[in-house]
């Protein structure tokens, strides 16, 4: 997966939803900018999306300037921006949705999923970064939730 440059327009920004992890102006940004994403989901930590192409779940750390963003319009901030998500930290293959006769036997084969392989990735500096390719996805940040309503529970940001 490349960069993905995300454009927060007026346009977005007046069609997001606050406090939704699903439909915040990140989340509508990144599915104008690479409309067959699916699953997305934004919260302080991680930047989460499904390719269906590869069927492929991509996790980015989400931006210091992301993060501003987010907490900013879920306060009722509307700035336009730019923001950049470089590299993903795990790239784990997508499991789909849940199935009981599939999940028998996932869990058969867990031990093997649980074995993450970290590939060196070099950048333009020639410093290398890790990326996880496979086991099991960090769990879900501050204000998570797929689609869902994200609320508040640091002291520090106000509603």
């Amino acid at each position: 997966m490349k960069t993905i440059e995300l454009d927060i327009t007026e346009e977005i920004i007046n069609a997001a939803i606050p406090r939704s992890s699903g439909h915040c102006v990140i989340a509508d940004a990144l599915k104008q900018a690479r409309p067959e994403l699916q699953r997305i989901s934004v919260d302080l930590q991680t930047i989460r999306f499904t390719d269906p192409v590869t069927k492929t779940r991509y996790i980015y750390l989400t931006p210091a300037k992301g993060q501003r963003v987010l907490t900013g319009f879920d306060q009722g901030e509307r700035v336009p921006c730019k923001i950049r998500l470089t590299r993903p930290v795990q790239i784990i293959p997508h499991r789909g949705g849940y199935d009981p006769e599939k999940k028998k036997a996932q869990n058969k084969i867990s031990h093997e999923r649980a074995k993450a392989r970290r590939t060196m990735i070099k950048t333009k500096s020639g410093q290398g970064v890790q990326t996880i390719i496979g086991g099991d996805a960090p769990p879900l940040g501050a204000l998570p939730s797929y689609g869902g309503r994200r609320t508040f529970g640091i002291k520090n940001l106000s509603p």
